[in-house]
Protein backbone atom coordinates (compact mmCIF):
# COMPACT_ATOMS: atom_id res chain seq x y z
CA UNK A 1 0.00 0.00 0.00
CA UNK A 2 1.39 3.42 -1.02
CA UNK A 3 1.54 6.06 1.67
CA UNK A 4 1.91 9.09 -0.60
CA UNK A 5 -1.76 9.30 -1.56
CA UNK A 6 -3.93 12.12 -0.28
CA UNK A 7 -7.65 11.75 0.26
CA UNK A 8 -9.77 14.82 -0.32
CA UNK A 9 -13.47 15.20 0.32
CA UNK A 10 -15.62 18.22 -0.41
CA UNK A 11 -18.96 18.18 1.32
CA UNK A 12 -21.64 20.82 0.79
CA UNK A 13 -24.67 20.90 3.05
CA UNK A 14 -27.64 20.95 0.68
CA UNK A 15 -30.20 21.15 3.48
CA UNK A 16 -30.12 24.95 3.57
CA UNK A 17 -27.71 25.54 6.42
CA UNK A 18 -25.56 27.75 4.21
CA UNK A 19 -28.17 30.05 2.70
CA UNK A 20 -26.25 33.16 3.78
CA UNK A 21 -22.76 32.24 2.56
CA UNK A 22 -21.39 35.02 0.32
CA UNK A 23 -19.95 33.36 -2.79
CA UNK A 24 -16.87 35.60 -3.04
CA UNK A 25 -16.04 35.02 0.63
CA UNK A 26 -16.38 31.25 0.26
CA UNK A 27 -13.95 31.25 -2.68
CA UNK A 28 -11.54 33.47 -0.74
CA UNK A 29 -11.59 31.08 2.22
CA UNK A 30 -11.01 28.04 0.01
CA UNK A 31 -7.98 29.74 -1.56
CA UNK A 32 -6.67 30.83 1.86
CA UNK A 33 -6.97 27.24 3.12
CA UNK A 34 -4.92 25.99 0.17
CA UNK A 35 -7.56 24.09 -1.77
CA UNK A 36 -6.56 23.05 -5.26
CA UNK A 37 -7.61 25.49 -7.98
CA UNK A 38 -9.76 22.92 -9.81
CA UNK A 39 -11.83 22.46 -6.65
CA UNK A 40 -12.24 26.21 -6.29
CA UNK A 41 -13.29 26.45 -9.94
CA UNK A 42 -15.84 23.65 -9.38
CA UNK A 43 -17.33 25.45 -6.38
CA UNK A 44 -17.37 28.72 -8.32
CA UNK A 45 -19.24 27.05 -11.18
CA UNK A 46 -21.67 25.51 -8.73
CA UNK A 47 -22.45 28.75 -6.92
CA UNK A 48 -21.87 31.43 -9.52
CA UNK A 49 -24.16 33.35 -11.86
CA UNK A 50 -27.50 32.43 -10.33
CA UNK A 51 -30.56 34.63 -10.80
CA UNK A 52 -34.06 34.81 -9.44
CA UNK A 53 -37.20 36.86 -10.11
CA UNK A 54 -40.09 37.96 -7.96
CA UNK A 55 -43.49 36.96 -9.33
CA UNK A 56 -46.85 37.97 -7.86
CA UNK A 57 -50.24 39.16 -9.08
CA UNK A 58 -49.24 38.94 -12.73
CA UNK A 59 -46.03 40.93 -12.21
CA UNK A 60 -42.55 39.52 -12.79
CA UNK A 61 -39.47 41.50 -11.80
CA UNK A 62 -36.34 41.68 -13.91
CA UNK A 63 -33.75 39.02 -13.00
CA UNK A 64 -31.94 39.64 -9.71
CA UNK A 65 -28.41 38.27 -9.17
CA UNK A 66 -28.12 35.80 -6.26
CA UNK A 67 -24.79 36.37 -4.49
CA UNK A 68 -25.30 34.26 -1.37
CA UNK A 69 -26.31 30.73 -0.55
CA UNK A 70 -25.45 27.33 -1.91
CA UNK A 71 -28.01 25.80 -4.28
Amino acid sequence: MRKDFVVLMLSLDISGAYNNVPHKRLLYILRAKGFLEWIIQFVQGFTGQKETSLVFSGYQSPPIAVITGIP
